[in-house]
């Protein structure tokens, strides 16, 4: 085989290559993960911290719990304990039954929005935004979603971890 021949093999392998990465640099975000309320769906062990100014003093709270999502849009608080401290006051408050019920809404790139009902049901403002990963089994939660309808949060962390 000539020298030519080669580097005309060459050349075709080299597309068929480029040809074949290129397909596969398409499908992949085609194969990307369509998230859905369905994908939250079990209890989830969670932790929170938060800093809020409740004046005049700046409150400091950390909490854990479970969270069971019903894989249709509804979750609920199960467990709770809180424990708030207030700067410079001092005082501290332990509490045991912070409960909750929330709407969520899962859109398509995995982002959530957690929406606090009152106790009649229905959907208040207080909005907690998040990002579900490791397939559903991890739950990142920040406090982008409370402003400016809250200026007096400033600061919310939260994470979850499926049971």
């Amino acid at each position: 085989m000539s020298t030519s021949n080669q580097l005309k093999l060459g050349r075709g392998a080299t597309f068929v290559a480029l040809a074949a990465l290129l397909f596969f640099a398409v499908q992949a975000p085609l194969a990307a993960k369509d998230y859905k309320a369905k994908d939250l769906k079990g209890t989830y062990h969670y932790i929170v911290s938060e800093i809020r100014v409740q004046a005049p003093d700046i409150e400091y709270c950390s909490q854990h719990g479970t969270i069971a999502f019903d894989g249709s849009g509804f979750a609920e608080i199960v467990t709770s304990v809180r424990k708030c401290t207030r700067h410079p006051a001092g005082t501290t408050e332990l509490t045991t039954d912070e409960m909750g019920e929330f709407n969520y809404e899962v859109f398509a790139n995995g982002e959530v929005l957690l929406i606090e009902l009152d106790d009649l049901g229905n959907e208040t403002d207080y909005v907690t935004h998040g990002r579900i990963l490791q397939k559903g089994n991890l739950l990142l939660f920040d406090d982008t979603a409370s402003f400016p309808a809250h200026p007096d949060f400033l600061m919310t962390a939260a994470v979850a971890a499926k049971e």
